[in-house]
């Protein structure tokens, strides 16, 4: 894989991530204007009422192009898994969707069921998280095909 592509692909996640997760949190706002939530969301993400300051975002952002690089260096190896259905799934649109949709099962899954035990956040904000995640992985999954193959 060409460092160009493989950057590319890191930076498309992280801006598909920065823009699902913001519209995701204007959708659920109330849940983070809660009073009764304050004490869950971090110093970092919360320092005091009010919105997010920028280094939130900052570090949202540099997370973001870490785990981009990480999911499109595990692409590289998982590919030719995902090429091995019948024909008529072998289109580069099928195959980005599977990867999504594989890395929703394995990352996006686990982090309800663990924050769902762990954390005494409501069952409807993990529910959008989990639509969130599943929209993003998605549209990385077709957004990392078209831009290494």
């Amino acid at each position: 894989m060409k460092a160009g592509r493989f950057i590319l692909a890191s930076i498309a996640y992280a801006a598909i991530a920065q823009i699902i997760h913001t519209l995701g949190a204007f959708l659920s706002m109330s849940y983070y204007t809660d009073p009764s939530y304050f004490p869950v969301w971090s110093s970092l993400m919360m320092p005091a009422p009010g919105p997010p300051g920028a280094e939130f975002y900052l570090f949202s952002i540099i997370f973001g192009l870490i785990l981009g690089a990480i999911f499109t260096y595990a692409y590289q190896y998982i590919r030719p898994a995902l090429t091995v259905a019948k024909r008529k799934f072998r289109k580069p649109t099928h195959i980005g969707l599977r990867f999504g949709l594989l890395l929703f099962l394995i990352c996006s899954i686990p982090a309800l069921l663990s924050n769902y035990l762990l954390l005494s956040l409501p069952l409807g904000l993990l529910l959008s998280w989990q639509a969130e995640g599943l929209a993003i992985f998605l549209l990385f999954g077709l957004a990392v095909e078209r831009i290494i193959e």
